[in-house]
């Protein structure tokens, strides 16, 4: 099971109609992804998701959870969490 971080930056343009200047905005977007099963997928940061992906081994991923308090929207504690599964 991997856990990919893709980060993609674009560049927004905005003009303003009374002076004529031109604006540049950098706009960047953070998706995480979950391969497994050999199957990427676009991780949802919910707790039914990451449980059905991990359900071969879910007595000893349902036992870390517990004792580590693991927050499913935090990245890094995805990340503890994955580690764990692979460590299995």
């Amino acid at each position: 099971c991997s856990f990919l971080k893709s980060i993609t930056k674009s560049i927004e343009e905005k003009k303003s109609e009374l002076s004529g200047e031109i604006a540049k905005d950098i706009e960047t977007t953070e998706n995480y992804y979950l391969f497994t099963k050999n199957e990427m997928k676009r991780l949802k940061k919910d707790k039914d998701f990451i449980l059905s992906q991990l359900a071969d081994k879910q007595a000893e991923i349902n036992q870390f959870i517990q004792s580590n308090k693991i927050n499913y929207k935090n990245t890094d504690d995805l990340t503890r969490l994955f580690n764990f599964y692979n460590a299995l």
